[in-house]
């Protein structure tokens, strides 16, 4: 017999700890999990899709709880693609890069200058001494470029604008800080935030 809410057949176990009954049917592992095991591994060792209707309302919440970080709902709202986009830059880099917790604020104060500085019209690169500080700084700083120049179908965005994305990404980093939230449960919270595609 299954249960049609659970979609799992009476008895079954999740499909991650083997441990709790599965409620939920996870797209990711083409198997049922348990509301827990969903929870904490959603977009960190699960791969879960942008349309997977508990991304989605995670998605919502971690939005929701950024935007209260800088109290600042409407740049959320304006710069929505552009914000997505740096975030998925600082989530990538964590997968794949330095440890960013003692340079992920840094690393994004750099890539706002850098970009002021351009916007000012300077021929002038914001550079740091410390080399993970500067990886930040050039990955942001593509995505900035790459919204300014329109690049591959995004909206085109005036460089006095990218900085001001910067500048609200690196004011969340350090409300989150302030707030006693580690980098790595504000990674988290981005993490959860973010959909692969461009919105």
């Amino acid at each position: 017999m299954r249960d049609a809410e659970r979609g799992a057949p009476a008895g079954a176990r999740c499909a991650v700890c083997r441990s709790r009954r599965p409620p939920r049917a996870c797209p990711a592992k083409e198997a049922s999990i348990c509301d827990q095991c969903c929870g904490q591994g959603r977009r960190r060792t699960i791969d879960c899709p942008d349309d997977c209707r508990f991304f989605v309302a995670a998605r919502r919440r971690a939005l929701v709880r950024l935007a209260g970080l800088a109290g600042d709902l409407e740049s959320e709202r304006e710069w929505f693609g552009m914000l997505n986009e740096l975030r998925q830059a600082l989530v990538g880099l964590r997968q794949s890069g330095p440890d960013l917790r003692t340079d992920l604020a840094a690393g994004l104060a750099n890539a706002a200058e850098t970009a002021r500085v351009r916007a000012s019209g300077l021929i002038y690169e914001v550079r740091s001494a410390n080399p993970r500080v500067q990886r930040v700084a050039d990955v942001l700083g593509r995505v900035a470029a790459d919204f300014e120049q329109g690049k591959d179908g995004r909206p085109r965005i005036e460089p006095a604008d990218t900085v001001r994305c910067l500048r609200y990404v690196e004011r969340q980093a350090r409300a989150a800080a302030d707030s006693g939230m580690s980098v790595e449960s504000f990674l988290d919270l981005l993490c959860q935030s973010v959909s692969r595609g461009r919105d």
